[in-house]
């Protein structure tokens, strides 16, 4: 065989090995992933390859890997958190409101997205019968257990995107039978607004609102109830979310790592958030994981008779 026999033959042989080896990775890393989904949360993968997050999007539902996909540059950072709060933990986190914004918010600061809690109150009209349920509302400071459960709600503002998100009012489990066949419940509330003070002080008449029928959601804030809605420092409940932030910012850089492979805009993507864009290309890191979560955050994640 002449020597372009040989190397068109090697080619050959190179392209077959790197196809199935690719094909291993990310079967691999879905194995893995699920396995963590069992045990609480789909922390980040133990190491890095050329297709590290492809498995993560692979495994999202289809209406979210197209939101993933069509979003603007701009919004894929919070898209990807919020892709992974809606379907990373054991159960969801309907219920607990206030952890779930607390570990949006710490793990995009680690990103260099700035963000704030809001303790507020969410209204939920069915269009079709009139009925409300009202969500968060307290005759007294709001108690957060050291699980993340509550009886008061929170939503998180973002400054840089100018958006109100409110991660868990569509998990809630007597919402469930609103959403029966209807996707666009899957995709978490995101609200465009024009200033923080467009929630703090609406003007009158002026209700913040999201159409997802048969569902009308508004929003009251609850600026009495800030510091009932923030985890007393050393407490169970700030460990667990401070282990959470950080599993969470790097499932988010996973995620968007693997998404070189299916969006052609990443470059728009890093010169947005040039933060974000040091960790991507490694020229920074995140800091590094405990081996094994601790307690504090398992309860968070985990299902009740877990």
């Amino acid at each position: 065989m002449s020597g372009g026999g040989h190397s068109a033959a090697w080619r050959l042989r190179y392209q077959y090995w790197a196809g199935w080896r690719s094909v291993a990775l990310v079967l691999d890393d879905a194995l893995a992933i699920e396995k963590a989904r069992a045990d609480g949360f789909t922390r980040p993968a133990a190491r890095r390859h050329e297709y590290s997050g492809v498995a993560r999007y692979m495994l999202l539902p289809p209406h979210l890997q197209l939101a993933l996909m069509q979003c603007p540059p701009e919004l894929l950072p919070l898209l990807a958190v919020l892709a992974i709060v809606a379907t990373g933990y054991t159960r969801p986190l309907g219920s607990r409101s206030v952890a779930a914004c607390h570990l949006l918010q710490g793990a995009l600061q680690y990103l260099g997205l700035q963000g704030q809690v809001i303790a507020a109150t969410a209204h939920v009209v069915h269009d079709a019968t009139g009925a409300v349920d009202n969500i968060g509302e307290c005759s007294r400071a709001p108690i957060v257990r050291d699980d993340g459960d509550s009886d008061g709600h929170a939503v998180l503002w973002m400054e840089s995107s100018r958006r109100l998100i409110d991660p868990t009012v569509l998990q809630l489990q007597h919402l469930h039978a609103a959403a029966e066949d209807n996707t666009s419940f899957g995709v978490p509330v995101m609200v465009p607004l024009p200033s923080l003070d467009s929630l703090l002080n609406p003007a009158p008449g002026m209700a913040i609102m999201c159409l997802r029928p048969p569902l009308v959601i508004s929003w009251v804030a609850q600026p009495r109830w800030a510091q009932a809605v923030t985890p007393a420092p050393g407490s169970d409940l700030d460990t667990g979310l401070g282990y959470g932030k950080l599993a969470l910012a790097h499932s988010i850089l996973e995620l968007i790592q693997g998404l070189r492979n299916f969006r052609s805009d990443l470059a728009q993507v890093n010169a947005l958030h040039p933060m974000l864009a040091d960790l991507l290309d490694g020229r920074s890191n995140l800091p590094g994981l405990l081996a094994e979560p601790p307690a504090a955050f398992l309860r968070i994640c985990r299902s009740s008779d877990a």
